[in-house]
Parts: structure tokens; sequence; C-alpha cells
């Protein structure tokens, strides 16, 4: 096995040939996540590296990914992608050691890899089911008194599926930085980059990436959004917000409803919400694709990360860390004025 590390804006027509070829032949790869396109995009807000991987004088995959201090790769766009990992042909079969050694790292963080691929099965810590909808079984239920009811109260309602203008955008992100704050959840769109890498992928026209910004409109206002990405199988649900001046219409539920209708008469293979436990993706979906988290790391990380964890173990059960632990608390407590 012969490993390269490039920048994704330097492959050329035979490398895009053949990652857009190996994702043609794997189910698991249909996210718009894998795309080239999107490795290229995340690759002009954040440091990015791709791991050529040859075998035989044949170009056998393809690994993208962030690099970190001390051999740590995480991968792109981290935290928020939600599909993840190596682009790999079936027959290809290296230690994942290997490839980690290959590519100058020690360790690599995942939680959204196919779980089916062999490459970094041993490191599983965990496999969970990502919700899908497959469209073509869907039965949309009926959204139209809530739709009356909103036209009659706010406005002539239109859903634009694919909205390219960028003042709506903004919006988006202000709504969904305010809900964070709002409700004390995290805030995804914090880092300045990760607004960057919403706007590039906005202007995305490729046929395997297109990053579509869908708005649900009453009257001349926006009330509920929604961006994500879309490949010509796949519809990613991303980022959904809606304006909280009009929760009690559920704009977010009649939104993601006219996406549904929109993406099967689309021809879109699927809606894909990524993993999570919230009860609207599993009351709608009707498959799921198996997602793994864990740590893949060369033997020598292994052995350093197993012994901390044995020192950790092993300091827990000692007075000195109650002591620790009960200066840490002192510390932390706010000093009374």
């Amino acid at each position: 096995m012969r490993v390269e590390l490039v920048k994704a804006r330097d492959l050329g027509a035979t490398e895009e040939q053949a990652w857009e070829s190996i994702r043609g032949t794997d189910r698991a790869l249909a996210s718009p996540f894998f795309s080239l396109a999107f490795a290229r995009i995340v690759s002009c807000v954040r440091p990015t590296e791709v791991a050529v991987i040859e075998l035989e004088q044949r170009i056998a995959g393809f690994w993208a990914f962030e690099p970190r201090r001390l051999g740590l790769a995480v991968p792109l766009a981290f935290p928020i992608s939600e599909h993840h990992g190596p682009i790999l042909r079936s027959e290809l079969d290296v230690p994942a050691a290997r490839l980690l050694r290959a590519s100058g790292r020690r360790m690599y963080w995942f939680s959204g890899l196919p779980a089916q691929q062999r490459l970094f099965q041993s490191f599983h810590r965990r496999t969970v089911p990502s919700p899908i909808v497959l469209l073509h079984d869907f039965e949309a239920s009926d959204q139209q008194r809530k739709l009356r009811r909103l036209a009659r109260e706010v406005g002539e309602v239109r859903f634009e599926a694919d909205c390219d203008d960028a003042r709506v955008l903004e919006r988006l992100i202000v709504w969904k930085r305010e809900h964070a704050a709002r409700t004390g959840t995290a805030d995804a769109l914090a880092a300045p980059w990760t607004s960057a890498l919403l706007r590039e992928l906005h202007r995305s026209r490729t046929p395997e990436l297109r990053g579509r910004l869908s708005v649900l409109w009453a009257g001349d206002r926006p009330i509920a959004a929604h961006f994500g990405l879309v490949s010509n199988r796949v519809w990613h649900w991303w980022f959904p917000t809606y304006d909280p001046d009009y929760g009690r219409h559920s704009p977010g539920l009649l939104m993601l409803h006219a996406m549904l209708q929109a993406g099967r008469e689309e021809g879109i293979e699927w809606l894909d919400f990524g993993p999570g436990d919230e009860e609207f993706k599993w009351r709608l979906s009707n498959d799921t694709l198996p997602l793994a988290q864990g740590t893949a790391c060369t033997l020598a990380a292994c052995i350093a990360i197993g012994l901390k964890r044995r020192f950790e173990d092993a300091l827990r059960s000692t007075p000195l860390h109650a002591a620790l632990s009960r200066a840490v608390g002192w510390h932390a407590r706010p000093r009374s004025v």
C-alpha cells in the first residue's frame, strides 16, 4: 500500500473520477458529506488533508480528515459533520494502524462512520442507527388544516425548496444561534468558520453536492428555514430553525413535510436525518443507516491511552483523588461578595 497526502483542491480529474466511482458502488457513501466537493469546500475554511491510497499501482481509496496536534485526526468540518470516514474500494483490506502511520497520524476520532466498513471496525466503541426516510415509501400526513390556519392568521403560505437569497441564510444563522442561547443548548454555529462554511456551501451547485436553503413563507415573511446538503440521491437534514414568534403554528414541522414531498417529486431516494434521539425523526423515518463511534489508534497510541486510563482509574481509588476533587470543587465555587 502506498499513501500520498495532498490538498483536496489539488486532486485532478483522474482522482475525482475514482472518488465518485467508489462512492457510486456503496450506498453507505451516498451522503453528500462524502463528496469530493464537500472536502474541497471545507478546505477553504479548515485545515484539511486527503490521503490518496494506492494498491498495486491503482487508486484504492481516499481518506479526508482535519489534522490536529499530537497526531490526532478528526472528521472534516468537525464537530458539525454527521457522516464521515474513508472512501474505500470494497476489496481494500489493510490494517487501520498502517493507514494512520502512513498518513502521519496516531489517532482518528469518529462518530458517523459507516458501520459496515471493515477498516476501523476493531475500534468501534458503539454503533447507533441513524434514521432516514425512504421517500418512495413515505406517506405524508395531511397538514392542510394547519396550513389554512397559518394562511388565515399570517398570510399566504408557500414553500421554496431551493432559495438562493443569501439574506435568508443570514436570518437562519441568527435564528439558530438565538435558539441555542434561549434553550441553553450547544451553539453549533458559535465558531466563525461554521457560518463561513454554510455560506460557501450555499453557493455550491455541483451534481454531487448542493447546499440547499429551503424556506416556508407566510405572506412576505420567512417563518421557518432549513439548510442542508443534497446530492443526486440524498437530501441531508442539517440546520432547521424557525421564527419563535410563530412557534404555535408548528412551522418547522410544516416545512419538513413540504421538504419530504418536494424531495419525492424531485426523485431523491431518501432524506437523511442524521443520528439523534429527536422524537419526530423516529416517528417519520422508515429505515436506518448504522453508524459507528470510536477512536482508531496506532499500537503506540493505544498503549499510551490504556496506560493513561489505568492511571486515572487507580488514582480514583486513592485518598489523593478525593482531596484533589474537593480542592478543585472549592476553587470552582463562586466566592461570596
